[in-house]
């Protein structure tokens, strides 16, 4: 997927990796915008953004935004349940025997991105949090006419935080921006059907790594 998330991210653009990890996508997109885009890595974990730091000091590149932050619908704190043995999979408001809660600060990502720039691509990668991290970017949403976002779809996680996965793609829908599913094996993307075809396959697969854009007029 990281070809077509360069693809994705135009030159003199912001780029949003959400849900940042290490930082691998953050690193491609900071190359694919150029020095006159930026990149905001969003990544809550101190680990994982302490990780990101060292790895963007080291490389000496300039467009990039670290925020310490995960990507809700509000402003303010909120907890994060850290899973210590996979640093992918750590989770907002989610406790369990695995996990050490902590408080992070939550951030509602409209806040942060100037609207006087052009957002190009947005990728979202959160443990079920892409509907809390959707809701805090709303203005960017409708504000962006040739936004692409590529989204892991996993319709049990979203349930688990409060996120009904067909209103999500219906929400997605009515702002105009139409879903293709992303083939790994052969990397390239495929039509979908309806809405509840789309959350069943992707609720047997477990997941489902989606690309959203906006519908030509």
């Amino acid at each position: 997927m990281l070809d077509l998330w360069r693809e994705r991210c135009r030159p003199g653009t912001i780029a949003l990796d959400i849900g940042a990890n290490l930082g691998l996508y953050t690193l491609e997109a900071s190359d694919a915008v150029g020095p006159s885009g930026e990149v905001l890595a969003v990544e809550p974990a101190p680990e994982n953004a302490d990780s990101i730091a060292r790895a963007v000091a080291g490389s000496g590149r300039r467009n990039i935004r670290l925020l310490r932050a995960a990507a809700v619908d509000r402003t303010g704190p909120i907890a994060l349940g850290l899973r210590g043995d996979h640093g992918g999979d750590h989770r907002v408001l989610v406790e369990d025997d695995r996990r050490t809660m902590i408080e992070v600060e939550g951030l509602r990502l409209d806040e942060a991105i100037d609207a006087n720039r052009e957002v190009s691509a947005i990728k979202l990668d959160v443990q079920g949090a892409e509907g809390l991290a959707l809701a805090g970017l709303v203005e960017t949403l409708d504000r962006s006419t040739s936004l692409s976002i590529l989204m892991e779809f996993w319709p049990d996680g979203l349930r688990r935080l409060g996120t009904d996965p067909k209103t999500l793609l219906h929400e997605l829908a009515t702002r105009g921006y139409v879903p293709s599913v992303f083939q790994p094996r052969s990397g390239r993307l495929e039509s979908v059907g309806d809405a509840d075809a789309l959350v069943e396959h992707s609720r047997r697969r477990g997941f489902t790594d989606l690309l959203f854009a906006r519908a030509k007029p």
